[in-house]
């Protein structure tokens, strides 16, 4: 006997742990799902609301059933006027999922319960709407108020430029190609027989180098790179103004060389006097110390470098021209 009532005890402390365990149901108390359309009868083309509405607590979510195009094959979703919301006493929400819908077929039509998913937590539950009923009517007509008349004739109306160009529009373009195509190969033909330019572009006239030189290092002078700590840019942009003005006023090609085959090139030429070789090499050594080793120069020397390509241009300017004048005085003195 005692051995009974142990085992009923062991069941029933069994049970109870049990019930801990078990996943927390819905309560369909606290869930509530409708449809319902503004109107049962329409005419045809009417526009009316679909409303499906759901009510839950503040733990649940719900997933409305997707409706893209028709809810039936001769009831058309015209716009999806998106969910509106509504906070109710007691943590509850009120959910309204509108829709825009019409028919263009006259007919009863049946909307089958629509379907409602809600969540909570893990569980998952779903309800379903009532079936609603549509019925849509074609327009009267009242044949009493309205004599059934005889098919008029066509109206003969003149013919207009307008429609005349509506109806020819692709014979006149046509033509008016062909009339540009002889017309510019007419132009063409007098060009080739002249032998002359088709275009004549106006050209620009070339600043001579050194003036586009001077004016790139006062430009310099005025940003004061050395002075805000830019002195690798600096020495670059002083090196890259005199490269563009030596291959301009020597046709050395300064920009693909390095450093001795510039000076290299002066020292196999009577191109430059002695001043104004070591002023180049100052100036393009500094940069490649700067470039190359990493080198801080003195301010004095950041400014020596700016003065020196001020003298090698305005020096080399200066032999050049006399070298000019020179070649002009011999050349009257042979005639």
């Amino acid at each position: 006997m005692f051995g009974q009532i142990k085992l009923i005890k062991k069941y029933i402390l069994l049970i109870v742990i049990s019930f801990f365990f078990l996943p927390e149901s819905f309560s369909q108390n606290t869930i509530s799902f409708s449809a319902k359309i503004d109107s049962t009868k329409i005419i045809i083309g009417d526009q009316i609301k679909l409303t499906l509405t759901a009510k839950i607590s503040g733990k649940q979510s719900v997933i409305f059933p997707p409706i893209l195009d028709t809810i039936t094959d001769k009831v058309e979703i015209v716009e999806n006027l998106g969910i509106d919301t509504v906070y109710a006493e007691n943590g509850y929400q009120i959910l309204h999922q509108k829709y825009l819908i019409t028919s263009f077929d006259s007919g009863i039509y049946v909307f089958r319960p629509f379907k409602i998913f809600f969540q909570e937590g893990n569980n998952k539950d779903s309800a379903f709407s009532k079936e609603l009923y549509l019925q849509v009517f074609t327009v009267p007509i009242d044949t009493t108020k309205q004599a059934i008349c005889d098919i008029k004739q066509q109206i003969e109306t003149p013919f207009t430029l307008e429609e005349f160009i509506k109806r020819f529009y692709h014979l006149i373009i046509f033509a008016v190609v062909v009339i540009l195509l002889g017309l510019l190969g007419w132009y063409l033909y007098r060009k080739y027989k002249k032998k002359e330019p088709i275009i004549k572009l106006p050209v620009k006239p070339k600043e001579a180098p050194h003036i586009v030189a001077l004016r790139d290092l006062e430009r310099i002078k005025a940003e004061k790179l050395w002075q805000k700590n830019m002195v690798k840019e600096y020495h670059s942009q002083l090196t890259e103004v005199l490269r563009v003005y030596i291959e301009g006023r020597f046709s050395i090609n300064a920009m693909e060389q390095t450093t001795d085959e510039i000076l290299q090139a002066f020292s196999n030429s009577a191109l430059l006097d002695q001043r104004s070789h070591e002023v180049l090499r100052q100036i393009l050594t500094i940069a490649d110390f700067v470039k190359f080793a990493k080198a801080e120069p003195l301010p004095d020397e950041n400014d020596l470098s700016l003065k020196n390509a001020f003298y090698f241009i305005d020096n080399t300017l200066m032999k050049v021209s006399l070298n000019i004048e020179k070649e002009e005085n011999n050349d009257m003195n042979k005639n």
